[in-house]
């Protein structure tokens, strides 16, 4: 094939560059057939996965390559559609954790279409689906849940019978087992991923990568002979490889060196490291580049006996070691550690206890319990108020550990004043699941549910004031460490604790009860600080938007929408923001004279089929609601009523059933006397 450009925008040049790439390192089991492969669609698609993992190389034709996608969806199959949605969702994992709520949408959508595609080659392509889903829970610390998606993936590639992809989904295992701190598990996965690469020829950068893996989790094991062995092979691969890749080589060879307390070498090896650093052009690359040999070099001094030294590098490097999405957990884990074993050495115990506390807290994601418990050892041992403090954030949480900390000692309310966001997230009937479980499994269906939705809480930095049995009750408070508004965080928290309820669901056993949920957000001025007696005191949040944000909630019941959220905070968006919003109206809530004006956030705008028709539906809305507010009500009723008809299989039917229903008792009762165009509710 010439391989022609078929995107208008994009040079044939740069089309064919990246398709050749493509060509030389795609699985072509991508599609069932052999004709599929030769159609336009298949060449784009393999053109945007190229693309997608350079998205800011590529940030031109990646909009072209979308936009010209998203024209051309509705001509599409369930299953290219399934295909593109997962391309999609892998660009906006690449784009990171600012868009993984339009990442997780994207690979739901997927799922659904390959569903209903139901054919052979849908149900090959929902394994590749399953590993995208199972890498982006990983980083974020969803091990268990990831675990699961690539066993499932792993279970469909070997019934192909398409070894290279079992040989990646194997890869993707060994990761997990060594962020999780199952060294002997990755080990077994990473070799036999190693076992299938050497079958080819070429490949020598994840060859070497491999290797180097395998001999880390060898050195946790202490086994230094077997990982020696393993970086020699791994630093021979990578001479042939590049720079980069002989990097990761060396360091892993001089990160061994120092655990086996070589110095002289170890400092032999950095050396060559500084030099393969300086040779890197690209700023990012050089400072993750720089922060793993300052790391060296803390260890370094610290093993030495100088602990102001090693306080000094560990200080250089924090932000950017733990901002390195390839070190694990285990790894992050370590670092505080030894940061915290520097500052005891050189005097600074409460800062050297903080810093072990957050390397436990670390290894709570983990299965690593060996190392937990030897941290938890020390902690206890040599700061026991350290050891209480980390105890009693099990319970209320650490961001309420620092402010109680401040608050000891004081007589009375200390209160503060603060404009915030408040979101309420309550799960529906609760009581009729309750019924259908035993008590165990609910507490433990309950527990995973908590943490999982709590987990895109702390993601997008909101903080959980308290569990209300079922219910979560966050805060969102003005933030300058993030590029986003709080109403941004609060709202893409939501959409990603909706869209990861469809995946939790997916995962319950069949006859088991799927859990529904609602979510309400609202935005205004709180007091914040301890209330109590002396005796016994809580950090709480009071203020009447507290309870509209409460009242909110409960009227997704009534309303049929998932995430209502109040013009108070959605007036906060900016312009040019990319969320779906289907106004709602004016409500007058329980204990308030004030109506407040609501929409429900319904997902991002992704230009899908779908989108497009939630766009008429609400246009359709708006001039319904503008009839209703100026009095027309026979005009608002027909219209609220054809869009309940036309909805009934959907949740939100029952919304527009509310709306047609009150605004028939308008029309057959009278308007009172001081109707101010809103709908009342009397619900808390």
């Amino acid at each position: 094939m010439k391989h022609d450009s078929p995107i208008p925008g994009i040079s044939q040049n740069v089309f064919r560059k990246v398709l050749a790439l493509q060509y030389s390192k795609e699985s072509l089991f991508i599609i069932g057939d052999a004709d599929s492969r030769q159609s336009t669609f298949f060449e784009v698609i393999l053109f945007f996965i190229g693309i997608a993992y350079s998205p800011v190389m590529f940030r031109r034709e990646i909009e072209i390559t979308e936009h010209y996608l998203s024209q051309v969806q509705h001509h599409l199959s369930h299953f290219e559609l399934g295909i593109y949605y997962h391309v999609r969702g892998f660009l906006f994992i690449k784009k990171g954790p600012n868009h993984y709520h339009i990442a997780f949408e994207s690979l739901n959508r997927s799922i659904d279409y390959l569903n209903i595609a139901n054919i052979k080659a849908a149900r090959y392509y929902r394994s590749r689906v399953s590993d995208t889903y199972a890498q982006v829970l990983q980083t974020i610390g969803f091990y268990k849940d990831a675990l699961l998606l690539f066993q499932e993936s792993l279970k469909i590639k070997k019934e192909f019978n398409d070894e290279p992809s079992v040989a990646l989904t194997h890869g993707n295992l060994g990761r997990l087992y060594f962020g999780i701190g199952n060294f002997k598990q990755a080990i077994k996965h990473l070799e036999l991923d190693l076992k299938i690469l050497e079958k080819s020829a070429g490949e020598e950068s994840l060859k070497s990568k491999m290797m180097n893996q395998i001999a880390s989790c060898l050195v946790e094991l202490e086994d230094f002979q077997g990982a020696i062995k393993y970086i020699d092979r791994s630093i021979e691969n990578a001479k042939k490889a590049g720079s980069e890749i002989e990097f990761y080589a060396l360091y892993t060879l001089a990160y061994y060196y120092l655990q086996t307390h070589e110095v002289v070498k170890s400092r032999q090896i950095i050396s060559r490291l500084r030099k393969i650093s300086g040779k890197e052009n690209n700023r990012d690359n050089q400072k993750i580049l720089q922060s793993r040999i300052d790391y060296l070099l803390a260890l370094m001094a610290l093993f030495n006996g100088k602990p102001f030294v090693a306080r000094k590098y560990f200080h250089k490097t924090e932000e950017a070691y733990m901002n390195d999405f390839t070190n694990s957990i285990t790894e992050k884990a370590h670092f505080y550690y030894y940061q915290s074993q520097a500052l005891d050495k050189s005097g600074y115990y409460n800062e050297s206890s903080l810093q072990l506390r957050k390397a436990i807290s670390l290894l709570d994601q983990t299965e690593n319990t060996a190392l937990r418990k030897e941290f938890e050892s020390t902690l206890k041992e040599r700061h026991k108020d350290g050891w209480l403090l980390h105890a009693a954030g099990r319970f209320i949480g650490q961001e309420q550990i620092e402010i109680i900390l401040n608050e000891t000692g004081r007589e009375g309310f200390q209160g503060k004043s603060s404009n915030i966001a408040i979101l309420f997230s309550d799960i529906r009937d609760f009581t009729k699941l309750s019924e259908n479980s035993d008590a165990n499994s609910l507490i433990e269906l309950l527990n995973h549910y908590l943490s999982t939705m709590s987990k895109y809480i702390h993601i997008q930095g909101g903080i959980i004031d308290k569990y209300i049995g079922d219910a979560i009750m966050a805060l969102y408070f003005p933030n300058s460490s993030t590029k986003l508004s709080l109403a941004e965080n609060a709202c893409i928290s939501a959409l990603m604790m909706k869209q990861e309820l469809i995946r939790f669901n997916r995962q319950q056993p069949e006859n088991k009860n799927k859990i529904q949920a609602g979510i309400g957000i609202n935005y205004g001025n709180c007091i914040s600080g301890m209330i109590g007696s002396p005796q016994k005191r809580s950090l709480s949040v009071i203020g009447d938007s507290v309870n509209i944000a409460s009242r909110i909630e409960g009227l997704t019941k009534v309303l049929g929408a998932a995430i209502i959220v109040s013009e108070s905070l959605y007036s906060l968006l900016p312009e040019n923001h990319n969320f779906i919003l289907r106004p709602l109206g004016k409500y007058k809530l329980m204990g308030k004279s004030k109506p407040v004006a609501l929409a429900e956030l319904v997902c991002t705008d992704d230009n899908s089929t779908e989108v497009i028709q939630m766009k008429e539906e609400i246009g359709e809305l708006k001039n319904a609601l503008a009839n209703y507010s100026g009095k027309k009500f026979e005009k608002a009723h027909a219209i609220f009523h054809k869009l309940y008809n036309q909805t009934m299989k959907q949740s939100r039917s029952k919304g527009y059933k509310y709306m047609a229903e009150y605004t028939s008792d308008l029309i057959s009762k009278g308007v009172p006397k001081k109707w101010d165009g809103s709908f009342e509710i009397m619900i808390k």
